[in-house]
C-alpha cells in the first residue's frame, strides 16, 4: 500500500456519505486546517484512530499518545502562514515537518493492531462522553439560561 491509501484528508468533507466512508477505514485521518475538528469527532465516533495537529481546539479532543497522535505545531505561526481561506504556498519547512511526523505516526499505527484498537477505543470514549449530544446540549442550555438572566 502507498501512504495515500492510509490517509483521508477530511477537511471540508461534511457530507452524508462522509460518516459511511469513515466506517470503511481502520486509521486514516489527518487534519491541519480545521479550527474545531468536526471531521475528527466523526472519525472518533467510529473508533478510528486520529492523527492531527495540536492547533486550535483539536487538543481538546485528542490527548497525544492517549487517544491519537498530535503533530506539534508550536514552532510555526499558523495564523500568519494561513490567513484566509486560500493558501497559495505552503512553506517547505512546514510541509516537511507535517510529512515527517505523519509518516512516523502512520507507520506506528499500521504496524500495531493493538495501538489502533487502543486509540480507537479511547477516542470513542471521548466522542461519546465529552462531546456527546447530551453533553453539548446541557452546556448550550446552561449558556442560554445564563444569557437570559
Amino acid at each position: 500500500l502507498e501512504i495515500a491509501d492510509w490517509v483521508v484528508n477530511a477537511h471540508h468533507n461534511h457530507t452524508p456519505d462522509s460518516c459511511k466512508k469513515y466506517s470503511e477505514f481502520e486509521q486514516k485521518i489527518f487534519s491541519h486546517a480545521e479550527a474545531f475538528g468536526f471531521a475528527i469527532l466523526e472519525a472518533m465516533a467510529y473508533g478510528i484512530p486520529v492523527i492531527a495537529t495540536n492547533h486550535f481546539a483539536i487538543p481538546e479532543m485528542i490527548e497525544h499518545k492517549k487517544n491519537g497522535y498530535l503533530i506539534d505545531m508550536r514552532f510555526f505561526k499558523c495564523e500568519k502562514l494561513f490567513q484566509g481561506y486560500v493558501v497559495k504556498t505552503i512553506p517547505k519547512d512546514f510541509e516537511a515537518h507535517l510529512t515527517d511526523n505523519l509518516y512516523k505516526y502512520l507507520c506506528q499505527l499500521i504496524e500495531s493492531v493493538e495501538l489502533r484498537e487502543y486509540f480507537g477505543k479511547e477516542g470513542l470514549k471521548i466522542a461519546r462522553t465529552k462531546f456527546s449530544f447530551m453533553e453539548r446540549n446541557a452546556k448550550m442550555l446552561s449558556v442560554y439560561k445564563e444569557a437570559l438572566q
